[in-house]
């Protein structure tokens, strides 16, 4: 993106506009992966309170309430 560019688009949107797609673009990848690691802690404590995995995914809609492999 070149200055021109960035100078229209702060033109047309905002300055905040533009902060806030800078944010969000900078952070999706880590909100996936943040879902990747919940999802993950959700089967730790699942096993470790001893409840059935599968009745929790089905229950809670984890991973599209499917088992995860």
């Amino acid at each position: 993106m070149e200055l021109g560019d960035l100078i229209n688009l702060v033109g047309n949107i905002g300055v905040g506009g533009v902060v806030a797609l800078i944010v969000v673009l900078r952070l999706e990848p880590g909100m996936a992966k943040l879902a990747e690691v919940v999802q993950h802690l959700t089967i730790i404590v699942a096993r470790v309170s001893g409840q059935d995995y599968d009745e929790v995914v089905r229950e809670f809609g984890v991973n599209g309430g499917k088992r995860r492999r």
